[in-house]
């Protein structure tokens, strides 16, 4: 199991915007993380080492909005339906660890942060067509489909969405589908280093 904690001290918030950087490319504004609710996870052992993380924020200042003009912004608002203080965005994550009961220990408590923040709409977005695909399971309304620029470079950009309601019933009918996966998975790989006999253990689509 990992742990887990809330950055609120700037020594800490600046250790994230430079790993992040590292990872992903992309630079977060310290003022950005100071109101938002921003979670690490690290091993017992190596509290300072970060294997994963996300940044929530419901206050209104939304991030994936920033390259946008007033108008813009408040178009695609009206398109999801909302006031900007009732979305809540989950952004900036990043994820070291393979093994599959911790990646999904992430997922779980990030539903969790977001079933306590209880906004409206939920808003996510990205850059990398699998993760976008991923997402989108959860989040299926796209918002935002469009080339834009980062540091000087165009890069394709989707911005996609999910009310209150839908966004907790998919999230929970995909989380429960890929848990029946890793769970087969260690029961397949529990007989073969008993049995030596491989036996192939799917799980049901339903």
């Amino acid at each position: 199991m990992l742990r887990t904690r809330i950055l609120t001290h700037t020594e800490d918030l600046n250790q994230y915007i430079e790993l992040y950087q590292t990872k992903a490319g992309f630079k977060i504004k310290l003022e950005y993380l100071q109101c938002s609710h921003v979670r690490v996870f690290y091993h017992a052992k190596k509290p300072k080492k970060w294997v994963a993380g996300y940044v929530q924020n419901g206050n209104g200042a939304l991030r994936y909005f920033e390259k946008f003009d007033t108008q813009k912004r408040a178009e695609l608002l009206a398109q999801m339906g909302v006031n900007d203080t009732d979305v809540l965005e989950t952004g900036c994550m990043f994820m070291d660890c393979k093994n599959s009961f911790k990646r999904h220990q992430m997922y779980f408590s990030l539903l969790w942060d977001a079933h306590r923040a209880n906004k409206k709409a939920y808003l996510g977005g990205s850059v990398v067509p699998k993760i976008q695909n991923y997402q989108m399971k959860m989040m299926p309304h796209l918002l935002v489909n469009e080339n834009l620029i980062f540091d000087g470079k165009e890069m394709k950009v989707k911005h996609y969405y999910a009310l209150n309601g839908e966004f907790f019933r998919l999230s929970r009918q995909l989380f429960m589908y890929e848990m029946k996966a890793v769970i087969s998975r260690f029961f397949e790989k529990y007989i073969e280093k008993f049995t030596g006999a491989k036996n192939v253990i799917k799980p049901s689509d339903h």
